[in-house]
């Protein structure tokens, strides 16, 4: 019997091909008909260790220390292809963090292990262990526990462990965090085996990394170790069974680069086994991975032998603004939360009239200034709700400086959250965020505290939120605003006004169209819009249609992701989103594929997708 890939007229394949397609050129031409590889993107790591013989080579350079340790066979007995390990206090790898691997938000920790030992520390933030840590327990349990930051590791966060590790075999293991939903999880050979609420942290990830070994304890990893990979953010299913192989990095022309980065400017492919054990590297699997039978994963999820790992998803509790938690086993996340009425989202996150109303303040700077520069001028008009609470068509040409409120945070006087103390002559929000931007251009956030104080910085929260009652001190510039805390910064988002498009494209499938209030929220390099409604005309969304709506926001930089929600209201909710397209004055332009439902009962039950910025599209002519 013989099986073939026919092309459909949409120009898909059906058949027995996996991310290859038949490639068919006219004669003369330079390629014939034949398979021809399609190299899809992957998520771009923070720090990538393929700890094979190349990676340790130029020690320095990689930023590894290596004591008493051996290179041997890797996953499909590829000659130098893992480092070995002794099951000794003086055997380990320690990785110096020079803050690129600080993925304090979210995270990912990918490795391939082959445990020959009892108990041990895969991968450990802090040579004493404090910080996040990746274990081998008992043998066969994997052991996450997710530490917060400033906790000098106190073991505040329940652990997350289960039966899965089979010695003197490889595994792909792996745990990951996502600040968006507060779910931690547990990963082996691709599959999920374990999930859990533990609210929204801050990650103890800011010290070296250690594997193998931790000072502080007299337990060590015996076994080899090959391909760690550290992501900051929580990698989905499809993505970490795809980076079952290594991935390997790729120079600007497209060719291989042999030397070991990690950080994530080059591009990565899957390479790294394929050649060697003659698999397909775009499948995420081989031989050394499908020795699993009956005794695989799925036979031991759930051997817990601790009883404080069984734990209900929704303690603590993962929803917002009073939103009631329940268990869902139907749900990935294991939850689904009951919003009050004013509020939307996973995790009732979505407050229903900000993003319909968005106040939004604004300020005035000087275009001589040489900090700011001069302001782009433009005629294009958007909704901006005032502090009296009225609503004004505000044109681009009229607006210096947008800023609105994140909310209250904690600061640490001996470390502060945003680090640059400006002056003063009055505290008010405005004099603030003008000082902020005339003192240093890339900042994008600024938070005033006790009344009296002005920080500016460009990263904000690493010690949490409060209550917004924790910022409720008056400023002595402005009795009508309030100016933080004791230790606590109200805290602001700003940048020049920009007006950013979007335009979304209904699928054409059957029932594709919505009539949904729909919001979203796009994030960049410097910040994030918070959620935004879309227009609610129903018209807008039906199957097959393309809508363009303009948005007046602070300049968020290059765009990296966008969230896209809706509400599940209305008489036929169910969404299908092909893709959206996002474009900025300064000629900026961004794709987010998509090209699923947004639906409680058709592909998933997710009612929320967060998509990346795939691919730069070019701009329209004009």
């Amino acid at each position: 019997m013989c099986f073939v890939a026919i092309e459909m007229p949409d120009g898909t394949f059906e058949g027995p091909i996996k991310k290859k397609h038949l490639s068919w050129r006219l004669v003369g031409s330079n390629e014939g008909p034949g398979p021809k590889e399609v190299v899809e993107e992957l998520p771009h790591p923070v720090g990538l260790y393929p700890l094979n013989e190349d990676t340790l080579k130029d020690m320095v350079s990689n930023k590894i220390e290596m004591k008493n340790a051996d290179v041997s066979k890797g996953p499909g007995d590829v000659p130098k292809g893992a480092i070995e390990l002794k099951g000794s206090k003086s055997s380990y790898l320690e990785i110096a963090n020079d803050g690129k691997l600080d993925a304090h938000k979210s995270i990912t920790i990918l490795a391939n292990v082959y445990p020959t030992g009892s108990d041990g520390p895969i991968v450990a933030y802090d040579p004493m262990g404090k910080g996040v840590h990746l274990w081998q327990y008992e043998k066969t349990q994997l052991f996450v526990r997710f530490t917060t930051r400033g906790s000098n590791g106190n073991l505040t966060l329940e652990p997350l462990a289960t039966r899965v590790l089979q010695l003197n075999k490889w595994n792909q293991v792996g745990a990951s965090y996502d600040s968006n939903t507060g779910v931690a999880q547990l990963w082996h050979d691709g599959k999920m085996v374990k999930s859990r609420n533990i609210g929204q942290v801050d990650l103890a990830t800011d010290q070296n990394i250690r594997l193998g070994a931790c000072d502080n304890d007299e337990r060590y990893f015996e076994g080899k170790m090959s391909c760690l990979q550290i992501y900051d953010r929580a990698l989905k299913e499809k993505e970490i069974g795809e980076l079952r192989v290594c991935p390997k990095f790729l120079n600007k022309d497209g060719s291989k680069d042999k030397s070991n980065k990690t950080v994530e400017e080059e591009g990565i492919e899957k390479s790294f086994l394929a050649d060697a054990m003659n698999m397909d590297a775009g499948a995420g699997s081989g031989d050394w991975f499908d020795e699993v039978s009956d005794n695989g994963a799925d036979n031991r999820i759930g051997d817990e032998t601790e009883e404080e790992l069984i734990a209900t998803r929704c303690d603590p509790n993962p929803c917002k603004n009073e939103g009631t938690c329940q268990d869902d086993e139907k749900k990935i996340d294991g939850y689904v939360c009951m919003c009050p009425v004013e509020f939307t989202g996973r995790r009732c996150q979505v407050s229903k009239q900000n993003a319909e109303n968005p106040v939004v303040k604004r300020t005035e700077i000087s275009s001589s200034n040489k900090t700011i520069g001069s302001l782009v001028n433009g005629t294009t008009a958007s909704n901006v709700t005032t502090e009296n609470g009225t609503k004004s068509d505000e044109s681009k040409e009229d607006i210096s400086l947008l800023y609105q409120k994140l909310g209250c945070y904690k600061d640490d006087a001996s470390n502060h959250d945003l680090k640059t103390k400006v002056d003063l002559k009055r505290a008010t929000q405005e004099d603030c965020a003008k000082t902020c931007a005339m003192t240093d251009k890339s900042f994008s956030y600024f938070g005033l505290q006790n009344g009296t104080s002005c920080y500016c910085g460009k990263d904000h929260g690493k010690y949490g939120k409060l209550s917004d009652e924790a910022c409720n001190i008056t400023c002595n510039g402005n009795e009508a605003e309030k100016c933080g805390g004791t230790e606590a910064n109200n805290v602001f988002f700003y940048g020049l006004g920009t007006n950013y498009t979007v335009k979304t494209f209904t699928g054409k499938t059957l029932g594709a169209g919505t009539d949904a209030k729909i919001y979203f929220e796009l994030i960049g390099e410097r910040g994030s819009s918070d959620f935004r409604q879309l227009d609610p005309t129903p018209a807008k969304y039906e199957p097959g249609s393309e809508d363009m709506q303009t948005f007046l926001l602070p300049d968020l930089g290059r765009l990296k992701r966008m969230k896209i929600l809706h509400d599940n209201t209305g008489t036929a909710p169910s969404w299908y989103l092909n893709k959206i397209q996002v474009t900025d004055e300064e000629g900026g332009a961004y794709e987010f594929p998509c090209d699923e439902w947004l639906s409680d009962t058709k592909g998933g039950g997710k009612l929320e997708r967060e998509l990346a910025a795939k691919s730069n599209i070019p701009s329209t002519p004009s």
